[in-house]
């Protein structure tokens, strides 16, 4: 949980290594695509906090690109997110544990 005195931004990074080489139903290709996500994350006191995401994506075909945004991350110890893809709503679950050290 982030502390409700402070904000906390997180770079996620990942590469496609083997993906979709094609246009499917106007989506670009995955293949040896490398994704950025931006993560803003605020605490609002104890057991609440909420993140906003930023989405992007670049290739050497199609440079980069903003895929999206979303700002539905709840975290009442166990964090539920909802996150609208392309056709469809991505329902999530973490579940996490803070260790004092």
């Amino acid at each position: 949980m982030v502390s409700h005195t402070a904000a906390m931004i997180e770079l996620h990074s990942n590469f496609t290594l083997q993906g979709s080489k094609q246009v499917e139903d106007g989506v670009r290709p995955t293949n040896h695509a490398l994704h950025e996500t931006v993560e803003i994350t605020q605490g609002f006191n104890e057991w609440f906090e909420t993140g906003f995401y930023i989405f992007t994506s670049t290739d050497t075909k199609y440079g980069w690109q903003y895929v999206g945004n979303h700002i539905w991350e709840f975290n009442f110890g166990v964090g539920i997110g909802v996150t609208q893809a392309t056709d469809h709503l991505l329902v999530k679950m973490i579940i996490g544990r803070r260790l004092n050290t």
